[in-house]
């Protein structure tokens, strides 16, 4: 918890990550005091000014009013993603065209990251890192190797669908 005797600096970080929650997220001071401290207390290793910075890169973000550090999302949470995004309420995967070459069983990127954001009500920087994340874990790819995951059209193709 918080105390009186924190430092100066230490409490500069949390206002300003209080401002980040407030004005991304809309938490109240309150909630987001809550959230701090929680996060405070299970990474001991960790400072308000290291959860800022993290948020500003967006390593870590809300979600469910809860905080996400995508540092250490767990395996279960990426399977969970890729079903969501695999589902009628996720993207559409079907066989595509680009220059004459046909890509079977592929969705869109920038398609994948609405269907994100609207689903977990999330930013389009988080939704991008979460594909990415599903990249780095290959849960997906893109069709041609070449692409981390963007915001484009961009082909990508889930690891079940591989051809």
């Amino acid at each position: 918890m918080i105390t009186l005797n924190a430092s100066v600096d230490q409490e500069d970080s949390i206002s300003q990550v209080l401002n980040i929650l407030a004005m991304r997220h809309q938490i109240q001071p309150r909630e987001g005091l809550s959230l701090v401290n929680n996060w405070l207390q299970s990474n001991p290793d960790e400072s308000a000014a290291s959860l800022r910075r993290f948020l500003q890169a967006n390593k870590i973000f809300i979600l469910n009013r809860r905080i996400v550090d995508l540092r250490q999302i767990p395996q279960q949470q990426l399977e969970q993603i890729t079903r969501m995004l695999r589902s009628s309420q996720g993207v559409e995967v079907k066989d595509r065209w680009y220059r004459a070459r046909r890509y079977p069983r592929c969705f869109v990127g920038s398609e994948a990251v609405a269907c994100l954001q609207l689903a977990y009500g999330i930013s389009v920087e988080e939704a991008i890192r979460y594909g990415e994340l599903l990249v780095e874990n290959g849960f997906v790819s893109h069709v041609m190797g070449q692409h981390l995951f963007e915001n484009k059209f961009l082909y990508y193709r889930f690891q079940q669908d591989a051809v």
